[in-house]
């Protein structure tokens, strides 16, 4: 399977236990250090803000239980429901207020790829489990480097690329209390 960006061979996953044609949108890399740290931590629960292929892959080719999905377009929710796993819940929030309020429970990982990103970062610190950790994928963006002072973290990945219309500016950070 191909998915994410990079060269062909930074862009192939196995994936062994599923026969889901869809993949994270990442680089080879990324996906298997989310992947990695979600069976090595045995994480069960996740929040992401951002539905994406990944709302389709990780759940299947995980130690996941529980994946609760902040999606804001509507369409794309409609897309995403027939081809998720039944431990995926969708949840459209199409106001700003909606999508940062998320019930009050804890996630071991809360995966941060979608709108309203430096307020999702602000909220999920509030919504992490002890042990848990906090990714913000596309993270070298100067937007979010005052958060580098403010809580504790590890630059896991960093990268920029041609992204569609424009240069983006990857990696992923990882926020976390205990750092």
């Amino acid at each position: 399977m191909i998915g994410g960006w990079g060269t062909p061979d930074e862009m192939t996953i196995d994936s062994p236990k599923s026969n889901v044609p869809f993949v994270p949108f990442m680089a080879v890399k990324e996906y298997e250090y989310i992947r990695d740290l979600i069976n090595t931590e045995k994480f069960e629960t996740v929040l992401e803000w951002g539905a994406g292929s990944s709302t389709i892959w990780f759940p299947n080719n995980t130690t996941i239980k529980s994946w609760l999905a902040i999606e804001h377009n509507e369409k794309y929710i409609e897309y995403l429901k027939d081809k998720v796993s039944d431990k995926v819940e969708l949840s459209l929030r199409t106001t700003h207020h909606s999508y940062l309020d998320v019930i009050s429970r804890r996630f071991d990982l809360i995966l941060i790829d979608g709108l309203y990103r430096d307020e999702c970062l602000e909220r999920a610190f509030d919504l992490l489990n002890p042990r848990g950790i906090i990714l913000l994928h596309d993270a070298g963006r100067k937007a979010y480097h005052d958060f580098y002072d403010k809580y504790p973290h590890e630059i896991v990945f960093e990268g920029e690329g041609w992204l569609g219309d424009g240069w983006d500016h990857r990696g992923i950070t990882a926020f976390r209390t205990n750092l």
